[in-house]
């Protein structure tokens, strides 16, 4: 197995976008986004190893009744922060979904 990608930049005629190929500017439902991203990493050490962020290799997330409640809240959090912030554009109504 390679670690190597395709080279799709002399790929012919229409397609998608490459990732990150457009340019947005930052929006409240984005800065929702991240926070939840970030706080799921914080709650379960595992999935940020596999999202590969290092230093958290031996770590697991508390599947006890206290961690089951951090991991609610997050999520009720977050719900309530994207109910106050209005999409900007149709990346934020996918997002928000």
């Amino acid at each position: 197995m390679t670690d190597e990608r395709p080279d799709l930049s002399s790929t012919a005629g229409p397609g998608p976008a490459p990732l990150g190929a457009g340019r947005r500017e930052r929006t409240a439902v984005d800065a929702v986004a991240e926070r939840w991203f970030a706080r799921t990493m914080e709650l379960d050490p595992a999935q940020a190893t596999v999202h590969g962020f290092p230093g958290h290799e031996s770590e697991y997330r508390d599947f006890g009744p206290e961690g089951l409640e951090a991991r609610a809240d997050a999520a009720r959090r977050t719900l309530t922060e994207l109910g106050q912030a209005a999409p900007a554009d149709d990346v934020d109504r996918i997002t928000g979904h």
